[in-house]
């Protein structure tokens, strides 16, 4: 029968972009057409590390073609260390626990120099070389940087923010900068201006700096200094940072549109003595008196009552003008351009708020306001510290798992239009990227 089977290489293409991995490694031992044409959505992504099988260099180098996104968790085996020639590579990822071998690093600026022409992300975890960083600068075409469970020494801090004038999006994850470059708060020229970022996630990040300064303001102040800013997450465990930046020193979010305060973070005991909320209905009012636009805000712990619906439906907005705060009338209302909203309602007439959200705001899809009364948060279903929003699928980075009763490597598999013929089919990785050694 499957001799009789013929199908377009370009149908086979078509639908192999809708099944999922397991239906992939099944489908390219149908016939060497299936192969041939679907093998590239398996190395697609590649995940490397201990507990998979190893792959000659032979093997890599005939697939290598495919490969867009290359990670390397805890190992750097000797087959990548010369690697070269992937044309298609954006994302490379490498993250090195603590009790590995960290003479693995060493190998890592090399790979993305030899890529510096294709580059468009980079995710580092522990990686504190200052080899990687310079190697980081030199990929003309990066936008996306993650950065996660490190120390910046005083010797990378100024390559870090040259990295950060060239990218759209940034991540960082409980980072801590040994200082800050010299004259950072205090030169107004366009050195420390950032006007490519559009994405910004802070999420326990801390700076060593002299008493007279806080690591919030300083954080506040690159921050503003963001004026494309679109997309901001915050660590809500962190409330100094968030009132430094809009409460404090007021400014006009010309840009920002989506907002996502986080304040579940740290331990339970911990955030349970500052109350069920950090931000109260008067603090998210000041911020939307300061918004232009708003798509999304995801605030789930915060207060929402009737100065935050004042401000929603509010025709004027506030801005400044020669260091004077003014009233501007905005081009369209809050409320007319907001599509999802996660927030606590805090007003003992929440039926009324819910009830001017919904009958005001035209392009809502998604709405979630529990009420909360208690002294503690409580936890809501709805909500998942690990969101991820839609303009970045894989924005939060997780150190990936693995399933060895779904690795598709059998030594004695042969498929049936060749016995001789190795499928080569790498392992499995959760996040549909190919595993290797």
């Amino acid at each position: 029968m499957m001799d009789n089977l013929k199908l377009n290489p370009k149908i086979i293409l078509i639908i192999g972009g809708f099944l999922n991995r397991k239906d992939l490694l099944r489908c390219i031992r149908v016939s060497k057409t299936f192969h041939d044409t679907l093998v590239g959505f398996i190395w697609k992504k590649v995940l490397v590390c201990h507990r998979t099988r190893h792959f000659t260099k032979e093997m890599v180098e005939e697939y290598k073609k495919y490969i867009e996104e290359l990670g390397f968790l805890h190992r750097f085996p000797d087959v990548y260390i010369s690697l070269k020639g992937l044309d298609r590579l954006k994302h490379i990822s490498y993250i090195m626990g603590e009790y590995y071998d960290l003479s693995y690093l060493s190998y890592l600026p090399d790979l993305i120099k030899a890529h510096g022409s294709t580059i468009t992300k980079l995710s580092f975890k522990q990686s504190t070389l200052r080899e990687i960083w310079e190697a980081a600068l030199e990929c003309i075409h990066l936008e996306d940087l993650t950065v996660c469970r490190m120390r910046l020494s005083s010797d990378i801090v100024d390559l870090f923010f040259q990295i950060c004038k060239k990218i759209k999006r940034l991540d960082m994850q409980n980072v801590y900068l040994d200082g800050l470059p010299s004259n950072f708060l205090s030169d107004n020229t366009d050195k420390f201006i950032f006007s490519n970022v559009t994405t910004l996630a802070l999420w326990d990040v801390d700076i060593d700096l002299p008493l007279s300064e806080t690591s919030e303001y300083c954080l506040s102040m690159f921050i503003k200094r963001c004026p494309g800013l679109q997309s901001l997450q915050l660590d809500g465990y962190q409330s100094n940072l968030y009132a430094a930046a809009f409460l404090h020193h007021s400014f006009t979010l010309t840009n920002l549109s989506e907002l996502f305060i986080d304040c579940r973070r740290g331990e339970a005991s911990v955030v349970d003595i500052y109350g069920p909320m950090y931000l109260n209905d008067g603090d998210l009012a000041a911020l939307l008196r300061q918004m232009t636009e708003l798509r999304q805000l995801r605030a789930p712990h915060c207060g929402f009552g009737p100065a935050s619906l004042r401000e929603l439906l509010a025709e004027e907005q506030e801005s400044l003008e020669d260091g004077r705060k003014v009233l501007k009338r905005r081009s369209q209302r809050l409320c007319d351009t907001v599509e999802v909203l996660d927030f606590k309602i805090y007003s003992k007439k929440t039926e009324d708020v819910a009830e001017s959200i919904l009958s005001n705001c035209p392009r809502l899809k998604s709405f979630y306001g529990s009420r909360e009364f208690s002294s503690t948060p409580s936890y809501s279903p709805s909500y998942s510290p690990s969101y991820s929003p839609s303009y970045s699928p894989s924005y939060r980075p997780a150190t990936p798992s693995y399933d060895p009763s779904d690795s598709p490597v059998s030594p004695s598999y042969s498929p049936p239009y060749n016995p001789s013929y190795n499928a080569a089919s790498p392992s499995f990785s959760p996040t549909n990227p190919v595993s290797s050694p």
